[in-house]
């Protein structure tokens, strides 16, 4: 089983190498391809996103391409009108009726479902510059931040807008009422309008990248390959942590209880607590 999630009515979707499978609570329906043209094209699915308003589940898929399932009748709906489906490794379901896809290969399309239609828009060489894309995140509804290795564009209402060149962005975060952005060298932005402004500059060292990020008692933790930093937004400062926080490769997950914990694949696992962290040690003494 690669993916499980449960959908608005209550069915359990289990998303596995061998199809798409629904549980009622009684019996257990199977998707996945036939001989019918209407069937999955791929039926090894990795992941599952309901869009509940339009009975659909859009899925994601080993052949890094997705699959929408039309939940009335079982069958697949062509959203490309017959065209082929491009490889992407990325999705954002922003609204209802609407799931961008995106990845380092084939650019952003945005897909759209409206009366029963499906529309699409392709972002790529030709609008943005480039079919990398290095980072991809919603501001609101209507905002979409799509960065390339070199620019950073902002898309709403149909218009797309390009609000910073020359910087590769790999991390937005709002905090602390400012919507910031952290690029590849350590350099702090603010978002303000369609614009962006030097905040602060962290200063990677030569090799250190960024890995992830949390925020913390008000301050922005960014953990990269070499330790983590610590920003204070309304002080506009930051310091290298040392101590508990000083944590290489640090990447976030959080559990079924909405709880944050630290892990970077040393066998220690940190809870994030409001007083700090509590660590629990996976491996026996002595092994590794």
């Amino acid at each position: 089983v690669n993916s499980l999630c449960q959908d608005k009515k209550g069915f359990i979707w289990f998303g596995t190498r061998y199809g798409l499978a629904r549980y009622d609570g009684n019996k257990i329906k199977v998707y996945r391809h036939n001989n019918s043209p209407m069937s999955l094209d791929d039926s090894r699915i990795k992941k599952t996103i309901e869009d509940a308003a339009n009975n659909k589940m859009w899925l994601y898929t080993v052949s890094e391409t997705f699959e929408c399932l039309d939940l009335k009748t079982g069958t697949q709906s062509d959203y490309m009108s017959g065209e082929k489906k491009p490889h992407f490794t990325n999705s954002k379901f922003v609204n209802a009726g609407e799931i961008w896809m995106y990845g380092k290969k084939n650019g952003a399309m945005r897909v759209c479902l409206i009366n029963g239609k499906f529309y699409i828009e392709r972002f790529g060489k030709d609008n943005i510059g480039s079919d990398e894309i290095e980072m991809f995140d919603t501001v609101s509804k209507n905002k979409i931040l799509i960065c390339t290795p070199v620019r950073l564009y902002i898309y709403g209402n149909r218009k797309l807008i390009c609000a910073n060149k020359g910087n590769k962005f790999v991390k937005t975060r709002y905090i602390g009422g400012r919507q910031m952005l952290v690029t590849d060298k350590g350099k702090l932005y603010e978002l303000k309008g369609n614009k962006t402004q030097v905040f602060l500059k962290i200063g990677f060292d030569k090799g250190e990248y960024f890995v992830d990020d949390v925020v913390w008692n008000g301050k922005w933790m960014i953990f990269t390959n070499l330790g983590c930093y610590s920003v204070d937004i309304k002080k506009s400062k930051v310091e290298r942590c040392s101590g508990e926080w000083d944590i290489a490769n640090g990447k976030i997950v959080k559990d079924n209880r909405g709880r944050k914990w630290i892990y970077n694949k040393t066998g220690e696992l940190r809870l994030i607590t409001e007083k700090g962290l509590i660590s629990l040690d996976l491996l026996p003494s002595g092994e590794t």
